[in-house]
């Protein structure tokens, strides 16, 4: 009987570690995903306003670059905009015309005649939470639509694009770049009586949640462990007034 209660407790503290393991490798698995450059938006509460900071790091050298912000359209409300340096070869042009906006906002690099390897932010957007706006999350996406490059710096070469990304698009073809790409970062602004509570990501709700899950069946475990632990002393117990 001794030797069954030290192996259920091993099998238990098994349990746990292989728990622990496998929501880890899948956070690992989240946050490796690699692109050939890398691209993030952050957001953050200034005031009343939402800024959105859009950033490119690792960059090896792009010709072109297209990128998409997707938002909650129905919760907020894109304000103004605000070009920095990064990239400023390439003339940035995007879709934003100031009470005449189109969803998404869109913007695209293009016009150099070699690889730029320019690094650091590339834009800002304000959002305001519209008058009304539903209680829960609204969720803010930057999506790199295409990325093209000279192969080895060389501009004798055509232009190579990354094709994960999704077929090459110009500026003009809007309906084109409305879908592809992939989604390099996405924030979530939760909102509450037309207030903005709190901004996260979804890796760290998926987190809470692994915490909430793993908790649970840590608690379940030490319950089922404890119960075992009380039914081993009552039967020694009851083996030892026997005896007697």
């Amino acid at each position: 009987m001794k030797r069954f209660f030290v192996l259920l407790i091993l099998c238990a503290m098994l349990s746990c570690l292989l728990v622990g393991g496998a929501v880890a490798q899948a956070e690992n698995a989240l946050n490796d995903s690699i692109h050939d450059i890398d691209c993030s938006l952050e957001v953050y509460q200034e005031g009343k306003d939402i800024v959105a900071v859009a950033s490119i790091d690792n960059n090896p050298g792009i010709i072109d670059l297209y990128l998409r912000v997707e938002y909650d359209v129905n919760a907020l409300e894109l304000t103004a905009r605000e070009f920095y340096k990064t990239l400023s070869a390439l003339g940035p042009v995007d879709n934003f015309e100031e009470g005449s906006y189109e969803y998404p906002y869109r913007v695209i690099y293009v016009g150099s005649s070699q690889n730029e390897t320019g690094e650091g932010d590339l834009f800002s957007l304000r959002f305001k939470l519209k008058e009304g706006a539903k209680n829960g999350n609204h969720e803010i996406k930057l999506v790199v639509r295409q990325v093209g490059y000279f192969p080895g710096n060389n501009v004798s070469q055509p232009v190579e694009y990354v094709q994960k990304y999704g077929e090459p698009v110009t500026y003009e073809d809007r309906d084109a770049a409305l879908t592809g790409g992939v989604v390099a970062t996405e924030m979530i602004v939760v909102s509450k009586n037309g207030k903005v509570t709190k901004i996260i990501s979804p890796a760290d709700k998926k987190r809470s949640g692994n915490e909430l899950m793993i908790g649970l069946i840590v608690g379940g475990v030490m319950i089922f462990v404890g119960a075992i632990a009380i039914a081993y002393i009552v039967y020694r117990k009851k083996q030892e007034s026997v005896k007697q």
